[in-house]
């Protein structure tokens, strides 16, 4: 389904029918703001198989960062060259990676890449529409993007010797639904969920503890059976405990 038809079940389901322009065409008068905080706390706080995913980024010789978008948590990271070899990278604390690379990375002697770190993109002051990777003295590597708000840094070392693709395994935020026909996995496979949790963040702005909590209930006892599909998805295929 679409936003335009989550938009249209979530006042009629609600009454609100003041957060769209009419009931005809059901064009958004501030129902949206509600659908999004709704699908951002599903994301947040749903533990389903439709959590994950898998994002690949091509890196040019000498690469040895990149920043990936609408991320929650990387949880490994592979990389792949042109014979097709595909090898796990280590993860390191960015100290880690600091102490065993300390030098601006552009003087660092390129070779196999090893190691991998998720790095904080945020710097005091915070320059609008530039996210900053990294400095070394004079030298600043800067990325211009006007959404920057929404990327985590991973940085990864030595600097690679040949072409590869970076593939990154994480938990990530679902698509955002920024117009009447976008849709995503919350709009076209559990629309109705995704109703439910407008509707908690919208009992949420009448300071109503109980009536969130009565939501969270309800969204809950539906969400139950995605996470069981997880479950048995993890569990499939083993017989004993390890130990």
């Amino acid at each position: 389904m679409s936003l335009l038809s989550v938009r249209k079940h979530f006042v009629e389901f609600t009454g609100r029918y003041d957060l769209v322009k009419d009931s005809v065409s059901y064009g958004d008068n501030g129902a949206d703001f509600f659908i999004r905080a709704g699908q951002k706390w599903l994301d947040r706080f749903a533990d389903i198989y439709q959590s994950d995913a898998r994002r690949y980024v091509e890196i040019e010789i000498g690469g040895w960062y990149t920043i990936v978008p609408n991320i929650r948590s990387i949880k490994e990271v592979y990389i792949s060259n042109n014979d097709g070899v595909k090898s796990r990278l280590k993860k390191v604390s960015f100290k880690e990676l600091r102490d065993s690379f300390p030098s601006d990375p552009s003087l660092i002697d390129a070779g196999t890449t090893l190691i991998y770190s998720p790095t904080n993109l945020r710097v005091i002051p915070e320059v609008p529409n530039v996210i900053t990777i990294d400095t070394f003295g004079p030298i600043t590597y800067e990325i211009d993007d006007e959404n920057h708000w929404n990327f985590t840094g991973l940085v990864f070392l030595p600097p690679t010797i040949e072409p590869i693709i970076l593939e990154v395994h994480g938990s990530f935020y679902q698509h955002i639904l920024s117009t009447d026909s976008s849709a995503n996995f919350w709009s076209e496979e559990q629309e109705f969920i995704l109703v439910l949790a407008a509707s908690r963040a919208l009992e949420i702005s009448y300071r109503n503890m109980t009536g969130v909590r009565d939501w969270e209930a309800a969204i809950y006892s539906e969400l139950q059976g995605l996470e069981f599909d997880l479950v048995q998805q993890q569990s499939s295929g083993y017989t004993q405990m390890e130990g």
